[in-house]
């Protein structure tokens, strides 16, 4: 591969896919980053695998002699955290949109998240909304409902609204990083107790440098069955537990001019109705309702209420603030213009 020249500008935004044996998988990834309408970017593809000949195969077949692309050698701790850290750290853009090589970015992706980067320019983090793809076949997303294509949730909102499942940032591949969170030193990390929710720490701890931007459009795919992942090795008890330990942390990193939070006690006997719910959704009926009389705490069944009526009416009963920047589009391109008052970005 012809590496990116050292002394060239830096780009807007670094692409960077980690990658370990999926070569099929690897090139379905590239394929959708050179199919990007917007064309200013550098990719990064970091390989776990020592030798790295058959990945320089799939990206020598992809992208032939473009100079936008580096293939690297992870060169620090090896697994999933080690390898995206590595490509996080060799990525020069002024944003960095994380890429797993099972994933897929969609035509727009990179245009209309950069758009709405723009127009908020405390922005740490900019997610839009993903679409899963299991087996070859579209399950759909989220629903936008009621709300508004481009939102802003204010950093110090940004901790309580993940506390309260107010919102479900996703996987890396349904974000923009801001360089700044990098330069700061918020890797990937994976403390004792966490393993599968390595992205949601991440998350946590990349918004204590900024305001959170919603892009209410499905602009990637996540692509599940078929090849094994870390979520789907990770049993639900494990998962869960994972969960609950988040809001410990999540705890003292709400801003005190926020109203005084439910008890992290409530806040995780929450997580276990959730699961619950899910549990009856899934045709365990009766697991989930043997979990649900567990629980008798009245302030985890008002906010677990309240999450069920926001998934039913997308829009309605949020939690915390939501700034709407752009109602509605036609489209997914969203104009550069700021549309936020200094004093209100």
């Amino acid at each position: 591969m012809i590496a990116t020249i050292a002394r060239a500008p830096a780009p807007l935004v670094s692409v960077v896919v980690p990658t370990f044996r999926r070569p099929a998988l690897l090139e379905r990834a590239l394929r959708s980053v050179k199919s990007q309408t917007f064309n200013g970017w550098e990719l990064i593809v970091s390989d776990d695998d020592p030798g790295r000949d058959e990945t320089a195969r799939v990206v020598r077949r992809v992208f032939a002699d473009d100079a936008r692309v580096r293939l690297i050698g992870n060169v620090g701790e090896h697994g999933q955290a080690g390898n995206v850290n590595n490509g996080l750290l060799a990525a020069r853009g002024q944003w960095i949109k994380p890429l797993f090589d099972d994933d897929a970015l969609k035509p727009g992706a990179l245009e209309a998240m950069l758009g709405a980067a723009a127009l908020c320019p405390r922005a740490a983090l900019v997610r839009c909304l993903t679409e899963r793809v299991i087996n070859g076949r579209s399950r759909g997303c989220e629903r936008r409902g009621r709300r508004a294509t481009v939102e802003l949730i204010r950093q110090r909102e940004a901790h309580l609204a993940m506390y309260l499942q107010d919102l479900d940032i996703g996987t890396p591949t349904a974000v923009l990083v801001n360089r700044r969170v990098i330069d700061s030193g918020v890797l990937f990390d994976a403390p004792e107790g966490i393993s599968s929710s390595v992205d949601g720490w991440w998350f946590i701890r990349a918004l204590r440098h900024g305001d959170l931007v919603l892009v209410n459009s499905p602009l990637v795919e996540m692509h599940q069955g078929g090849h094994g992942t870390v979520t789907s090795d990770t049993g639900d008890d494990e998962r869960y537990a994972q969960f609950e330990l988040l809001r410990k942390w999540l705890a003292p990193m709400i801003r005190p001019d926020n109203s005084p939070p439910p008890s992290v006690e409530s806040a995780q006997a929450m997580i276990r109705l959730i699961r619950a719910t899910r549990d009856a959704a899934r045709g365990r009926p009766i697991v989930g309702l043997r979990r649900a009389l567990a629980e008798r705490d009245p302030v985890a069944w008002r906010l677990t209420l309240r999450w069920a009526l926001r998934r039913a009416a997308p829009g309605r009963f949020e939690a915390v603030e939501r700034i709407a920047v752009v109602e509605t589009l036609d489209g997914q391109r969203i104009p550069a213009v700021n549309r936020l008052s200094p004093a209100g970005a």
